[in-house]
């Protein structure tokens, strides 16, 4: 089961290589990063969340006490770090923002499905678990939308006035409007046709080339004063922590056995490239959450073979 992880990561360092060469290279013009990940951020993404949830009953989507457990693991997380920022590196809070975006926001999207249905035999579950792995960090993009807006408008208006527009902004927000509206579909049970939702998931999934080349073209502008502390910090946060956060809660929420493992398997994935482009949309921080990419990625390995070892140990088969 060890290959699996293995054979999901290849691609995606291959991918980001390739972006590397094309801009050390010049293939490709200015502004090609940027444009990559509009493309991912306004079109490819928010088709393969709203698809995700469409096409999953939502008597499925909502386990209250996975998606308690999990989400309470990814906002400590958020939390934890961004008081890590703004205390020992003294950084600007929307620098704290996306920092605790990067040390939160697992990689559900591309390495949770084939990893998770890979381990557990294509059970539903695993396929449920992995949609909710991609729905839920959707709550952390509100959380970087609306820092963002407030930071923006800054005391020119009064604070219900910017509240108005943070939620304005936030319902407009893409990758936002994609999820309510695949659950609102779900809840009424719209369905689709399955040459529509197959369409939908192959125009979606051309956010993970896009967005990974973009974050292979950022790496190749790399400064050398990066702060290589920060980009280590959140990924400790990422890496060890948020699963240990998620086992602990899940357990309060007396979440065991496989889906147990589950959510700490999902919760434990690398630094979503969500986190790049975010970083580029609001222009923050680009190259240094283009390394903690690469880095919680080169870390998952180790943390994940630990991950199953923990897990058999407890009893539970997996693979």
């Amino acid at each position: 089961m060890f290959h699996i992880v293995v054979a999901s990561l290849l691609p995606l360092f291959a991918m980001i290589i390739a972006g590397w060469y094309a801009q050390r290279r010049g293939i490709l013009g200015e502004g090609s990063a940027t444009a990559l990940n509009d493309f991912v951020y306004y079109f490819s993404l928010p088709a393969l969340m709203f698809v995700s949830l469409a096409t999953t009953p939502i008597e499925e989507i909502f386990q209250f006490r996975f998606i308690a457990g999990f989400t309470l693991a990814m906002f400590a997380s958020y939390v934890l770090m961004f008081f890590v920022s703004s205390l020992f590196f003294k950084t600007h809070r929307t620098i704290s923002c996306l920092r605790s975006t990067s040390a939160s926001f697992p990689n559900c999207g591309y390495l949770g499905f084939p990893i998770m249905l890979s381990l557990f035999h294509g059970s539903r579950t695993a396929f449920v678990t992995s949609t909710l792995g991609v729905l839920l960090p959707t709550l952390i993009v509100m959380i970087v939308v609306a820092e963002f807006e407030f930071h923006r408008a800054g005391g020119r208006r009064n604070t219900l006035s910017i509240a108005g527009q943070v939620v304005c902004t936030m319902v407009k927000t893409p990758i936002i409007l994609a999820s309510f509206c695949g659950v609102a579909a779900s809840y009424f049970d719209l369905g689709m046709p399955d040459y529509a939702a197959q369409g939908l998931k192959s125009f979606g999934m051309a956010s993970v080339p896009c967005a990974l080349f973009a974050v292979g073209m950022l790496m190749a502008r790399l400064e050398r004063n990066l702060r290589l502390g920060s980009v280590l910090s959140v990924n400790v946060v990422k890496i060890i922590v948020q699963p240990l956060l998620a086992l602990g809660f899940l357990l309060l929420f007396d979440v065991s056995g496989e889906l147990l493992v589950m959510g700490v398997l999902l919760a434990g994935m690398p630094t979503a490239a969500v986190a790049c482009i975010l970083s580029q949309v609001y222009e923050t921080c680009e190259m240094e959450t283009s390394a903690t990419v690469l880095v919680s990625m080169l870390l998952y390995v180790p943390a994940f073979a630990l991950t199953l070892l923990v897990a058999e140990g407890m009893g539970v088969a997996i693979g």
